[in-house]
């Protein structure tokens, strides 16, 4: 297992690893696109994909993103193509909540999952998945988005930023050829699983191994970096 670094990752860090000023990056899990418009900002000729399957948060993410540079998907990011189910989050922050302001009151939009939560509502127990947030949503394949840019020539993936809410495995088992020509993999990974049928850190590190991925970092926001020993 991988040494858990003191600070999470920076811009600095992300500029070292990526090493190009032209790289190919994919978020899975934009949110509302500030994390894309760091790497947009970090990278001047930065190609980015991003997914965002919250409808609450598909406007948001595209006006952030409104950039030549990158596409916005509305859809989740899945092991097969289609409509998958949607427990949409809601609840109110507690005093000690210091992020952005919630774009509705008392309406997180931040845990949403194609999962049922589980030891989420343990986790923080003030986030609610109340039944009118449940719905569906559009759903795709990793490698359903490799065959559709692979017309255009053989792409390279520098970076992958994931925050997928439990999703982890699915991005994995329907995204093994894009996992093959991508050099860093970011994503969020609990000791303790959030969410039905979420791999733990160590199930999916072994998962990765098999993949040819190394486990580089693990940060105190419980992401961790996997590398390509490929590339």
């Amino acid at each position: 297992m991988a040494p858990r670094v003191s600070r999470n990752l920076t811009d600095g860090d992300m500029a070292n690893l990526i090493d190009r000023s032209d790289p190919v990056i994919l978020e899975l899990g934009s949110y509302d696109g500030h994390d894309g418009k760091r790497f947009l900002d970090l990278f001047l000729d930065c190609r980015l994909w991003a997914w965002e399957a919250d409808p609450r948060n598909i406007g948001l993410c595209r006006r952030t993103l409104a950039d030549t540079r990158a596409s916005v998907l509305g859809q989740a990011i899945h092991h097969y193509d289609g409509v998958c189910p949607w427990y949409g989050s809601s609840g109110t922050p507690p005093d000690s909540y210091s992020g952005p302001p919630l774009p509705k009151a008392n309406d997180w939009d931040q845990s949403s999952s194609i999962h049922a939560p589980t030891g989420h509502l343990d986790f923080s127990p003030w986030v609610t998945f109340p039944e009118s947030r449940r719905s569906t949503v559009p759903c795709m394949r990793l490698d359903t988005w490799l065959e559709s840019v692979e017309a255009f020539g053989d792409i390279l993936v520098d970076f992958i930023w994931a925050d997928l809410q439990g999703a982890e495995g699915d991005m994995v088992l329907g995204g093994v050829r894009t996992l093959s020509r991508t050099r860093y993999l970011y994503t969020e990974s609990y000791a303790t699983p959030m969410y039905d049928t979420q791999l733990t850190t160590a199930e999916l590190s072994a998962v990765m191994r098999v993949l040819d991925f190394e486990l580089v970092a693990h940060y105190p926001s419980e992401n961790v970096l996997f590398r390509n020993k490929r590339f």
